[in-house]
């Protein structure tokens, strides 16, 4: 999980290597997080999300299937 954080942060060799959507707007603080077995069930999850209303991804952040709050977040805090 720390090492996808900072992939999609770009922090890699001192240059920005992360994900194109960060290049602008870097995010703060981690906010739901899935356990998934492998990276093609990730992919799937993620475009199934990505498809959600925001009032659906908010549910999805407070659901029990967010396993953000078994980690430590202050380690992924941008601020």
């Amino acid at each position: 999980m720390v090492r996808r954080w900072s992939e999609h942060m770009g922090e890699r060799q001192g240059k920005y290597k992360g994900a194109k959507f960060f290049r602008g707007r870097k995010p703060s603080k981690l906010l739901f997080l899935v356990g998934l077995d492998n990276r093609s069930e990730a992919s799937r999850y993620e475009f199934e999300t990505k498809q959600l209303t925001r009032k659906a991804k908010l549910r999805l952040i407070e659901s029990d299937k967010n396993q953000v709050r078994q980690f430590n977040i202050s380690l992924l805090d941008a601020s």
